[in-house]
């Protein structure tokens, strides 16, 4: 601030001197001329007078009329007073004193002073006053002062003058009253009122004139001049009002020099005029000083110079205008400019309707409030020391313009912008406790500032420019300077912005916070110490310090992402776009995406946390980067979105952490090998579905953890030469790998102590599988159906070992590949025993690969066991020799029983002879005979050879043949007449080989036989009475298997099952097990007796619990199962469903049970179902219906979650049964816990009711005949197929209902309300704002279309339905996506581009390149244009759209003069969009024609070139939204104006062509309505394109042919409307949104080569245009003919 510029005021005094002889000590009178004089109480009466002077006292009435008082020269001074010092005499007129004494003039001519004095009063009508001199002594020069003498009232006198010219001063004292009306005043010094004292200006036409002089207007010590009725004032001085209760008001116009109001004093001007400013000594104006608890009011006054309030008082201003001046310093140089505001507590400025160009301050606790005015200063605006500056604007039209040093709030000072307006200025500086700005309009400025605990928050949007500043970078001592948009540094301060675009750094450092909301950041650039650039460093969006934070949500960013030294970044819905890096050291950096189609893209550093940093990426979205590189103790980058990268890199103590999928290329060394990931130093590296391709390995005791995706090996160099493949594996011990689920191409290795596990998981590497070192380990545990394929060698070495414990080693050629392997100019092989198989592993090889003797026809013994690198312990071995006798599979068998446990499997035929059940029992089902077909005589007892059970009936089977031990055959034929079989003694029978087919025939035929497993009793020669029947033996190959019949499975014994199976009778458990491994069993029935359990999924007709008593429990802690029957009688008994959850994820995986049946439109129970943990119940749909309700809930499925549901697609009936639903159970309640007629649903349990398909109603209850009803406060109910406006009975019997914050829809767009009395819920319509929030860019439209029914009214009920948009991003999308169908369609930026076609072709004919005269050529192009558009943005997402043009220019050179060609085009162009988003496909059929006209001026080495263009669009727009069609036709436009200047620079054969040019673009689309009834109406654009580039060319003669080649590269800017606003209406509501038309630039690429022969040029081209969002492919062809 400057220094205060108060004036003391010059008003003088000398006018005092008409007073009454005696009335003041010290005055001198004397009287030497003639005089009219009268006395006492008497009246008078005179016409046609002539005095000299008119003195009147004592109470006289005098009236004069007519006539002349020409003034008597007195003796007039006071002593007193030093302003009179000098003073001998004046002129004097008229005086009157003495209460009651009056004196009338009427038309009388007065020259000198008129004065009345206690109390006496003056009435002048007409006439005039001219003031007298006053005259001073020799000492003073005998100086004359002319017109110096003055109207005056005194101690209660009253003067009032009736149109009187009036050339005198005036003065009002001491309770005086002067009254001016209809009068002109032309005072020569003042107007001056004094110690209570009044003058009243009247004018009662508004014309009066009062022309003041050197000594300005003067209230003083109680005085008051009123200026009434308008009037205009005009002084060459100045307006002051001084002492408590002085005043000057006018409603008329005022100019003067400045105003002063001082001590108590006010200053109103209601009639506008000018304040031009009194200059100070130094050169300084002043407009107004006001101070000492004073006020200043004015009306449309325009002020110039400084102008403020102080001392407790107020400036209130309206309309007008306050203009600085230049401010001077004390040595009378200039130092800027003056300014406007208050200053002090208590003081205050309250400006409305003000032009104000000054700058604008608040000092000191002052307030200053701007309302709907402009401000536009050199300067800035300021608030400092707890001053305040509200700036107000009714209609958001206001503009604040501070281009000097800014808008800056300092110790406390406040500043606010409200209402709207828009601020341009240079710096927001912000500093100290409770400083703030705020502000709600748009702001353009280069910086934000934030320090010690003050706050920046803009609500209104704009853009930050950046400023190029000094700066220390602490990670990189190049840097001098950097461009930086905002700084929040102090602890405390805070930055928030919504809707605003940055360019350059934004920072926050410790215990400060920067929030963005919406908008945009774009990097600016760091510059060394010398102010260059430094390349490939732009700024970055940071925070550093501990308590710095940062967060930015559905922000544009293009920039760079720090956090520093426990700093916090945190980004929601945003996609970042950062050409260097995301950086986290010692800070943490979270990348939050809501919908997950966030997108993280970044450039040549990539991804990086250090010292501690943590980067989370959450909710999805895609990360594009180079690398990811994590290091040092605690440094973790953790995603569960998708990841694209080269590479993966986690050092020293640090976890990278990849949950959502994606792929890491790999990154090439120098030497050409590609690197995957580096995990070295204990750390840690997880990832789900990614997929890796490269080297990749865990070193120094780190970890690699996968889950799916796949590794690929990619080639190795040495010395630069190709030396095989890249490796996946451990090294060094406390290293290890886990895979679970991946596709492993690619060498697996572990050495030097490290582990390696590889789960679910198949191995295909053309090198090998190895394990290397002491304590080196590769545990390979997959399923059936994993595969282990090696294409050079698998060893274990040195002490490594390689355990197949699941999954199948394949390899014909086993030896080969564990012996004699060359490695490095050794030859290794695999140690004894150093693979081992085990558990579910398989070896499957050829017989020779293992045993002395390979299989064959003939050969009956394999003899031993040779090949030693292999430990036997377990697993299964199969032999794929094509024949095989039984007495070498014997023979093989038993030597493997010499190892241990290992079952073998041929899969060969068997060449000697048929097999007997004898034959296969021999080996007590060690051996899987795969494609063996045993033979029974008849009905069969396996388990017992007891022979006085011959003949015999066991488990209602006539027992014919009897085996004492088990067997595993591809099938068994029973012998004609044959019944069933009998399984028992813990004997375990397993049908079903690699063929699939039926099981068990008879005689060769399907015949219905009777399968018993297990007896309910020991049986004669079998202490055991369990049996176990395998359905499906080890082989990896799933297929499909049948048995006609019906098995019985009684107490402790099991039903397995791997593959398709039917059982085509019954399946009855007594007390037994069915566990289905893989596939699904399909049986007519199940019968259930005892306790019972069942995993995986069975589906039966029906099921039946045959006594009140029994059980089923579906699924265990090991497993889940899922049984679909269509009918089910519980008889009284329960069906308890509960996995544990480590053995499933989801609602598909649970347990469940459906029964589809439905009797009577009612599903009736007679038993209870029992959902615990983890488990669902369907009834009337199965549990896929029952699935998909609950994914249209939106809820998660987990312990955490939902963790128990029930799914009604019909009315369940409970009089004679039970429903619990409880997550938290994992034991089967007590049947007294379910009583029949009860229902009970638990904490974080559901019930999802199909209302629908259910037929639910106010009347039809979805559950019936209860009797008793818990219903937790925690329970949630699910209305699938809800419609607004019903009402839902949901239990029937006794009062129970849900909490109405716990009832879903499919529909969001529906609210709940619970009616206790009727147990119903009953449904109303929510807005769809109050549903998707902003995210639905016209959300108000929506709503009036719902209000309003037709057709708009059913797409939103569409677009909001879950079972047509599957979740809310999708929903979201299929709104947004009508909204802008326009713009999906293209239809501004396909009338762009076609224009730009257009325009380029005209460029191209006319070009210097082409080596054409242009004298009546006629034209034409085709033009073949494919455009990518991906990334321009609309209603807060990006259009992805791709846009195919065919097109025709034909143009003829119509006139040539000289060098000058005039020209005219005509176009035609087709094109077609396409384009999708999440929840729409939208089409547009387009046409365009063009006009121009065009025309150059070539000289012999340059050209310019310029066009007239215009081109019209029809668009016929189709989209495929929601199940609906909408339809829209909009018809556009593009004129454009363009010049293009070209110059010729000799190269060789050939030419350059620089060229550069500048095109404006109007563009604009006609209002239309979609097939619903939505209208849309977008902004026009203007458009300004700058190209510059270059062209080369080249002439050939060829024959009679020149060839012509034609290069061009160049570059397109892209300025003005690139962005608009679209407005979406319905029934007279609309929302706005914001869209692109453009990219800001774009880079082209063309070649071309044109063949001329004579006057015939032909051409073929091609065309390449690259920007950030759009690219295109151009062909072209064009033929010239010349004339």
């Amino acid at each position: 601030m400057k220094a205060n510029h108060k004036d003391k005021s010059l008003a003088k005094k000398v006018l005092l001197s008409v007073v009454a002889a005696g009335v003041m000590s010290g005055f001198v009178l004397t009287a030497e001329a003639a005089e009219g004089k009268f006395f006492e109480n008497q009246v008078f009466n005179e016409t046609n007078v002539n005095y000299e002077k008119v003195n009147a006292f004592g109470g006289a009435q005098v009236t004069l009329k007519d006539g002349v008082v020409t003034g008597l020269k007195e003796s007039r001074f006071d002593p007193d007073d030093p302003e009179d010092e000098g003073r001998t005499h004046a002129d004097v007129a008229a005086e009157i004193g003495d209460s009651g004494t009056r004196l009338e003039a009427n038309n009388i001519a007065f020259t000198g002073e008129v004065s009345a004095v206690e109390g006496s009063s003056i009435v002048i009508n007409g006439g005039s006053i001219t003031a007298g001199n006053a005259y001073y002594d020799a000492a003073h020069g005998n100086k004359v002062e002319k017109l110096a003498t003055e109207i005056g009232a005194h101690d209660g006198s009253t003067i009032e003058l009736n149109k009187v010219k009036i050339d005198s001063n005036i003065g009002a004292f001491d309770g005086g009253i002067v009254t001016v009306k209809d009068s002109d005043v032309n005072a020569a010094f003042a107007i001056y009122a004094e110690g209570k004292g009044t003058i009243n200006l009247i004018s009662t036409d508004g014309n009066a004139k009062y022309n003041v002089g050197s000594e300005g207007i003067e209230a003083a010590d109680g005085g008051v001049i009123n200026i009434i009725g308008g009037g205009t004032l005009l002084t060459t001085n100045n307006i002051s009002a001084e002492g408590n209760g002085s005043k000057f008001v006018t409603d008329g116009s005022v100019e003067a020099k400045k105003i002063e109001a001082i001590s108590n004093a006010s200053v109103i001007l209601n009639g506008g005029g000018k304040i031009t400013g009194a200059e100070l000594p130094s050169g300084t104006k002043v407009a107004a000083l006001v101070f000492g608890n004073s006020t200043l009011t004015a009306t449309d006054v325009h002020f110039t110079g400084d102008f403020k309030a102080e001392g407790g008082s107020k400036i209130i201003l309206k309309g007008g205008s306050v203009t600085a001046s230049d401010y001077y310093d004390k040595d009378g140089k200039k130092d800027g400019y003056t300014e406007f505001g208050a200053v002090g507590e208590g003081s205050s400025v309250e400006a409305e309707g003000v032009d104000i160009k000054s700058a604008t301050l608040a000092v000191d606790g002052a307030k200053v409030t701007i309302k709907d005015s402009n401000i536009n200063t050199a300067e800035g605006i300021w608030a400092w020391k707890n001053g305040t500056i509200d700036l107000i604007s009714t209609d958001g039209n206001a503009t604040y313009t501070a281009s000097g040093e800014g808008v800056e709030a300092v110790e406390g000072g406040v500043i606010n912008i409200k209402g709207g307006g828009t601020l341009h200025t240079t710096n927001i500086s912000v500093e100290g406790d409770n400083s703030s700005f705020v502000t709600d309009g748009s702001v353009e400025a280069k910086k934000l500032t934030a320090k010690s605990n003050a706050s920046v928050i803009l609500n209104g949007g704009g853009k930050i420019t950046s400023i190029k500043e000094a700066h220390v970078d602490p990670d990189d001592d190049r840097v001098g300077y950097a461009d930086v948009s905002a700084e929040s540094s102090g602890a405390g301060s805070k930055i928030v912005a919504n809707n605003a675009d940055f360019y350059g750094e934004v920072h926050a450092s410790t215990g400060c916070t920067i929030i963005l909301n919406g908008g945009s950041v774009t990097s600016g650039t760091f510059y060394d110490k010398d102010g260059n650039s430094i390349e490939d460093y732009p700024t970055e969006i940071g925070s550093r310090g501990e308590g710095a934070y940062v967060e930015l949500n559905k922000v544009k960013i293009d920039s760079n992402l720090g956090a520093f030294e426990g700093a916090v970044l945190t980004v929601n819905d945003s996609n970042v776009n950062a050409n260097k890096a995301i950086y986290a050291e010692g800070g943490t950096i979270n990348l939050i995406s809501t919908d997950g189609n966030a997108k993280y893209t970044v450039g040549f550093v990539g991804v990086k946390a250090v010292e501690g940093g943590v980067i989370n990426i959450k909710g999805g979205g895609t990360l594009h980067t180079t690398n990811i590189s994590v290091e040092d103790d605690n440094s973790s980058f953790v995603t569960d979105g998708s990841v694209e990268a080269k590479k993966i890199e986690a050092i020293s103590n640090a976890s990278v952490i990849l949950n959502g999928g994606g792929k890491i290329t790999g990154a090439e060394l120098p030497s050409g090998t590609k690197v995957a990931a580096l995990v070295f130093g204990n750390s840690t590296l997880t990832a789900t579905d990614v997929h890796f391709t490269g080297d990749f390995k865990a070193e120094d005791g780190s970890k690699i953890i996968l889950k799916g995706g796949s590794v690929t090996a990619s080639d190795y160099y040495k010395d630069g030469k190709n030396d095989g493949y890249t490796e996946f594996g451990a090294v060094g011990k406390g290293s290890s790998v886990e895979a679970d689920g991946v596709d492993i191409k690619s060498a697996t290795l572990a050495t030097d102590g490290a582990k390696v596990n590889i789960k679910n998981s198949s191995i295909n590497t053309v090198e090998g599988i190895w394990a290397w070192g002491k304590g080196s380990e590769i545990v390979l545990n997959g399923t059936a159906a994993n595969v282990y394929t090696v294409g050079e060698s698998i060893v274990a070495f040195d002490d490594g070992k390689i355990y197949i414990n699941g999954g199948t080693l394949k390899e014909n050629e086993l030896r080969k590949k564990m012996f004699g392997i060359e490695v490095d100019g050794k030859t290794i092989k695999t140690q004894s025993q150093g693979i081992v198989l085990d558990k579910n592993g398989v070896i499957s090889t050829m017989s020779d690969q293992i045993y002395a003797n390979a299989a064959s026809a003939t050969q009956k013994k394999s003899g031993e066991i040779t090949n030693a690198g292999i430990d036997f312990k377990g697993g299964s071995l199969i032999l794929n020799d094509a024949q095989f006798t039984l007495s070498y599979a014997n023979s093989a068998w038993a030597e493997l029983a010499k190892q241990g446990v290992t079952k073998l499997t041929m899969n060969g035929t068997l060449a000697d002879k048929d097999a007997t059940i004898d034959d296969v029992a021999a080996s007590e089902g060690k051996i899987d005979l795969n494609n063996v077909t045993a033979k029974a005589d008849n009905n069969l007892l396996v388990g017992s050879n007891d022979a006085s059970l011959a003949g015999k009936d066991v488990a209602g089977i006539n027992v014919q043949q009897q085996v004492g031990n088990g067997f595993s055959v591809g099938k068994l034929d029973l012998g004609a007449g044959s019944g069933g079989v009998v399984i028992t003694n813990n004997k375990e029978v397993t049908l079903g080989g690699s063929q699939g087919g039926s099981v068990i025939t008879v005689d060769g035929a399907d015949v219905d036989v009777k399968v018993v497993v297990g007896t309910t009793a020991p049986v004669a020669g079998a202490p055991e009475s369990k049996g176990t029947l395998n359905i499906g033996n080890g082989n990896p190959n799933e297929k499909d298997y049948r048995l006609q019949g019906a098995v019985e499975v009684n107490a402790g014994s099991s039903l397995n099952v791997k593959g398709q199976t039917e059982i085509t009778g019954s399946v009855s458990l007594n007390d037994a097990k069915i566990d289905v491994n893989k596939g699904a069993l399909k049986t007519a029935a199940l019968n259930v007796a005892g306790n019972n359990q069942l995993l995986g999924a069975v589906n039966a007709a029906n099921v039946k619990l045959n006594a009140a008593g029994a059980t089923l429990a579906i699924g265990n802690e090991k497993g889940a199962g899922q049984l679909t029957v269509e009918k089910a009688d519980l008889n009284g008994g329960m069906v308890f469903l509960d996995p544990a959850w480590e053995v499933s994820t989801g609602i598909e995986d649970a347990s469940g049970l459906a029964v589809t049946g439905v009797t009577g439109g009612t599903v009736e129970l007679n038993g209870a179902y029992v959902a615990g943990r983890n488990s669902k119940l369907s009834f009337g749909a199965n549990l896929a219906d029952a699935d998909a309700a609950f994914a249209r809930s939106g809820e998660t499925w987990s312990k955490n979650g939902v963790t128990a549901a029930a799914y009604i697609a019909s009315p369940v009936k409970v009089d004679n049964g039970s429903i619990t639903v409880n997550g938290s159970l994992d034991a089967a309640p007590a049947a007294s816990e379910a009583p029949a007629g009860s229902v009970k649903f638990a904490d974080n349990s559901m019930l999802m009711v199909n209302v629908n398909a259910a037929a639910i109603s106010d009347t039809q209850a979805a559950i019936t005949s209860v009797t008793a009803a818990e219903i937790s406060a925690k329970s949630k109910l699910y209305l699938d197929n809800a419609e607004k406006d019903k009402t839902y009975k949901i239990i029937d019997g006794v009062a129970a209902n849900w909490n109405v914050d716990n009832i879903l829809s499919n529909n969001k767009l529906l609210k709940f309300e619970v009616d206790a009395a009727t147990n119903s819920v009953k449904t109303t319509s929510k807005s769809v704002k109050d549903a998707y929030g902003d995210a639905v860019v016209a959300g108000d439209v929506y709503d009036a279309a719902v209000s309003a029914g037709g057709a708009a009214a059913d797409f939103v009920a569409k677009a909001a339905d879950e079972h047509v948009n599957a979740n809310t991003a999708t929903q979201v999308s299929a709104f947004n996506s009508a909204a802008a169908m326009g713009e999906l369609a293209g239809v501004e930026h396909g009338t762009y581009a076609a224009s730009n076609l257009f325009t380029d072709a005209i460029s191209e004919h006319m070009s210097l390149t082409n080596e054409k005269e242009h004298d009546s050529d006629i034209w034409a192009k085709y033009i073949h244009s494919k455009e990518n558009v991906d990334g321009l943005a609309v209603a807060g997402a990006d259009s992805k759209y791709d846009v195919n043009y065919n097109g025709i220019v034909v143009g003829a050179d119509l006139y040539k003069n000289g060098k000058a060609t005039v020209g005219a085009a005509l176009s035609y162009v087709d094109g077609s969009v396409k384009g999708n988003t999440l929840a729409a496909r939208t089409e547009n059929d387009a046409t365009y024609y063009g006009a121009s006209v065009y025309g150059g001026i070539q000289n012999e080495d340059s050209a310019v070139i310029g066009d007239i263009s215009y081109l019209h669009g029809k668009n016929d727009i189709t989209q495929h939204n929601s199940g609906m069609t909408l339809t829209a036709d909009a018809k556009s436009d593009a004129f454009s104006i363009g010049v293009r200047a070209e110059k010729t620079l000799k190269a060789g054969v050939g030419k350059f062509v620089p060229y550069a040019g500048i095109r404006y673009m109007h563009l604009g689309t006609g209002n239309y309505n979609n097939s619903l009834g939505m209208s849309y109406d977008g902004d026009d654009m203007n458009l300004w394109l700058l190209p510059v580039g270059v062209k080369y060319s080249a002439d050939v003669k060829a024959g009679g042919w020149t060839i012509r080649p034609i290069a061009e590269i160049g570059y397109v800017w892209n300025m003005g409307d690139r962005d608009a606003t679209q407005t979406v209406s319905l029934n007279g509501t609309s929302n706005g949104f914001g869209y692109d038309v453009a990219d800001n630039g774009s880079y082209i690429g063309r070649f071309v080569v044109e063949a001329e022969k004579a006057n015939v040029t032909y051409g073929l081209g091609y065309e390449y245009q690259k920007g950030d969002s759009v690219k295109a492919n151009k062909w072209m062809a064009n033929v010239n003919w010349s004339f």
